[in-house]
């Protein structure tokens, strides 16, 4: 077999495994992907990112701009968005210059929306303030929960 059908069969197989991946998530999941991903929700409803005071289509900050694909967080010059793994989550942190108690499904939505932790403190003005209908903010966390 020469080497460019060897790499074709090759990318062939990397395909069918990436949409079998894809296949693995439950709908809400699979929306929540989508909305993690491009900013689009699942419903007819807009969603929208509250930056500054001015509130703009999702699309154009949705999470993985920041969060990165695996939710892990990407560092960006002085910003450094955090890993926002359910595991990572969904677990207290303590550093040098503060502690951070888990995140529960309530306090996550709260952080979205509101822009605030769990103890109540403002996030970063970087971290929009998204507005989305329950049913996508129900999508979205069942796909944080599976990253």
């Amino acid at each position: 077999m020469n080497l460019k059908l060897r790499t074709l069969n090759f990318l062939l197989l990397l395909l069918c495994l990436s949409f079998a991946v894809e296949m693995d998530l439950s709908p809400a999941e699979a929306a929540g992907k989508k909305l993690y991903m491009t900013g689009k929700g699942a419903s007819d409803q807009p969603v929208t990112a509250l930056m500054s005071g001015v509130s703009v289509p999702a699309t154009v900050m949705p999470c993985v701009n920041c969060h990165g694909k695996k939710g892990l967080g990407q560092s960006g010059g002085e910003m450094a968005p955090p890993n926002i793994t359910w595991k990572a989550l969904s677990h207290a942190t303590e550093s040098a210059d503060r502690q951070r108690p888990s995140y529960t499904e309530k306090t996550l939505k709260r952080a979205i929306t509101m822009g605030l932790n769990p103890d109540g403190e403002a996030l970063k003005q970087v971290m929009p303030r998204y507005q989305m209908t329950m049913e996508d903010m129900t999508n979205l966390l069942a796909y944080l929960k599976q990253l």
